[in-house]
């Protein structure tokens, strides 16, 4: 089941590659909706049922995964009693250079507003931080060019900006977009780069 859209945030042109891609091996995607519940199905199967408009429908699976996002436990955590803000609505807190409102308190990872939501990162910024309180760094994390891979069985990587995201800083004529591919399900590259004036000389 897919609520909106698959992979919010990546590449449409490469989601649509790996939507056809999974569709063609076999997947089923039922689109505008979520699960309302599930119930024990017949022998070592489970009942999923969703609405579409007014209609309820359902069916039986051997398995039921969910990807459900994360949401932070700030509220958990005491956080208002240190004076430190967070969103109620994610319980995640706001950290710019993983600085809170609250001087000496310091937030890094999946807690983070706005963060990207993986391990080596978040080891990243916690070094950095410690080396900007016991060694005078000045230098803060860049999560501008953070390579993130998706293990869908068409695999996809990136790092940088996706189109959409470069098309909102740079202007629809203020980037271009580079593609190549090989069997199409085996290998293709989009490369977006940024208009440059070209010089006289």
């Amino acid at each position: 089941m897919v609520r909106s859209m698959l992979l919010r945030g990546f590449d449409r042109e490469c989601v649509d590659k790996i939507d056809l891609y999974m569709q063609k091996v076999g997947v089923k995607f039922i689109r505008g909706t979520v699960p309302d519940r599930f119930e024990k199905g017949t022998t070592k199967k489970v009942k999923a049922i969703w609405k579409q408009g007014d209609q309820e429908f359902s069916d039986e699976f051997d398995t039921v995964l969910l990807a459900i996002g994360r949401t932070g436990e700030g509220a958990k955590l005491g956080l208002e009693n240190a004076g430190v803000y967070y969103s109620p609505k994610t319980g995640k807190v706001a950290a710019p250079a993983e600085a809170t409102n609250v001087p000496n308190i310091y937030c890094i990872g999946d807690l983070v507003e706005n963060r990207p939501e993986l391990t080596p990162v978040a080891k990243v910024a916690g070094k950095k931080v410690v080396h900007r309180l016991f060694k005078g760094d000045q230098e803060a994390m860049n999560y501008r060019l953070i390579a993130t891979t998706v293990f869908t069985p068409l695999e996809y990587g990136m790092c940088g900006l996706n189109e959409e995201q470069c098309k909102e800083k740079y202007g629809e004529d203020g980037y271009t977009s580079y593609t190549k591919e090989r069997n199409g399900s085996e290998c293709a590259l989009l490369m977006l780069g940024q208009e440059r004036a070209h010089s006289s000389r």
